[in-house]
């Protein structure tokens, strides 16, 4: 089993209409990532590092890091969780841009993966994260409220 079910269950279960709203943004993401190679690595890269799926299972993932807080036995830097939170902001630019029947079978699921993220950190009120986080905080939306959250137990 992955650590990621609701990932696994959601895509199992996806639509053609959703499949093929996802591989179209997969797509275009894969062409953005390749044209950033060299000509000679371009062809060996035949799907995207950030798929719609694969940022779907970063964010189940760090629910589960922040739940279980500081574990010796998993190494997960300060850094992972400034991606995470970047990769959350990807998300959102995908469900932004997929079609209503695409966006409504994935929200459910980022809906339920953004309400395990919040019940395992606070309002970071104190500031507590800005010295690592005060430019990325400046470039995201204040909507995009992960920004602004710090894990309960901080698992780095």
């Amino acid at each position: 089993m992955s650590g990621t079910p609701g990932t696994d269950a959601l895509w199992a279960r996806l639509s053609a209409a959703a499949r093929a709203a996802v591989a179209a943004v997969d797509a275009e993401r894969l062409e953005w990532e390749r044209a950033r190679l060299s000509p000679e690595r371009r062809g060996a890269v035949t799907e995207p590092v950030y798929s719609v799926r694969r940022r779907f299972e970063a964010w189940e993932r760090l629910g589960r890091i922040l739940e279980a807080g500081p574990r010796p036995d998993e190494f997960y830097p300060f850094s992972a969780y400034e991606n995470d939170l970047d990769g959350r902001d990807g998300l959102a630019g995908v469900m932004a841009s997929l079609p209503l029947e695409a966006r409504t079978e994935l929200a459910g699921v980022l809906d339920a993966l953004d309400t395990r993220f919040a019940a395992a950190t606070e309002q970071d009120v104190t500031g507590a994260l800005d010295p690592w986080l005060r430019s990325a905080r400046g470039r995201a939306p204040r909507a995009h409220g992960w920004w602004w959250r710090v894990p309960k137990s901080a698992p780095w």
